[in-house]
């Protein structure tokens, strides 16, 4: 019976991860569309800095790796927790 029920509750993750996906998918591919309409129609607003886009590469990737291995991050945290107390 527990099998049963751990069965649905990753269906039920399956499903709701696919549509939070497919939302956000969204949002992204009408960001990228825009952007190639905003090429062609002068907007005066000046383009993003080189310095800007790397700084948002450089914490997307950070984002990315501590999303991916969270540990180096969390014993830091422990450590600083411990010698706060």
């Amino acid at each position: 019976a527990g099998g049963a029920a751990l069965w649905s509750l990753l269906v039920v993750m399956m499903v709701t991860s696919g549509i939070g996906l497919f939302y956000y998918l969204r949002v992204i591919v009408t960001m990228f569309m825009e952007r190639a309409v905003e090429q062609t129609v002068d907007t005066g607003m000046p383009p993003l800095p080189i310095v800007a886009g790397l700084t948002l590469a450089a914490l997307t990737m950070l984002l990315a790796w501590l999303g991916v291995y969270p540990g180096p991050l969390i014993a830091l945290i422990r450590v600083a927790v411990t010698s706060v107390t």
